[in-house]
């Protein structure tokens, strides 16, 4: 699955969104599920269920994991939480993630790549020029692995 794209939505006051339908419609028909990760950013990344799992084994597992292993899973997979798509496409966030990320309402959801990232409307407005404008940067910067 490849997200790309924007879309502005509400967040309705059961703290539901609705998924864009050109996202919906590239997810397998038996995907009814999402994983919700809150960012230090102020962002809420949405994996597919599928995605999630097969990136979550990827890695590798150990009775003895080092401190810092141990305390990336637990507090990676601690706010993790699976939210179900209803027949009309929405996804019920956490409350505590919108808490943690401080989003209100108005919300923009952007495809990246393999996950949709839900930011406030009003943040993202003050940051699209900039990053816009840093782009090309952004590219020449970085390098696409072969294991991501």
């Amino acid at each position: 699955m490849l997200f790309t794209g924007s879309s502005e939505h509400t967040i309705d006051d059961k703290k539901r969104l609705s998924i864009a339908s050109k996202h919906r419609s590239l997810l397998p028909q038996s995907v009814s599920a999402w994983y919700c990760v809150p960012w230090p950013t102020g962002v809420l990344r949405l994996y597919p269920e599928p995605t999630f799992m097969e990136l979550a084994n990827k890695w590798d597992d150990s009775l003895t994991p080092t401190d810092d292993q141990a305390q990336l899973m637990s507090t990676l997979f601690g706010f993790a939480e699976r939210v179900e798509m209803d027949s009309g496409g929405r996804v019920r966030l956490p409350q505590k993630h919108l808490d943690l990320v401080g989003t209100g309402s108005a919300v923009v959801v952007l495809g990246a790549k393999n996950r949709l990232e839900v930011r406030s409307s009003d943040g993202w407005q003050d940051e699209e020029q900039k990053r816009f404008a840093e782009l090309s940067k952004l590219v020449a910067g970085t390098t696409p692995s072969s294991g991501s």
